[in-house]
């Protein structure tokens, strides 16, 4: 995805499901995770201190609609 920061808190629906990864700093952040089709979450904003870059390291394409709440 290129990386990014959010500035606002945000809603994500997951269309087509895969496997997220992060980074931060060209670093692996975190765990794998396995999203899956029609699974709902939140995410916090997160300013530039805390900018990632999100990629899916599963077989197939991946789709989420991010909502950002104002």
């Amino acid at each position: 995805t290129g990386t990014h920061g959010h500035h606002g808190n945000q809603v994500f629906l997951v269309i087509k499901g895969g496997i997220r990864s992060e980074s931060r700093g060209g670093e692996p952040f975190g765990a794998e995770t396995s999203l899956d089709p029609g699974s709902v979450g939140w995410l916090d904003a997160l300013g530039p201190d805390a900018a990632h870059d999100v990629g899916n390291t599963g077989d197939t394409p991946m789709e989420i609609v991010l909502v950002t709440i104002k």
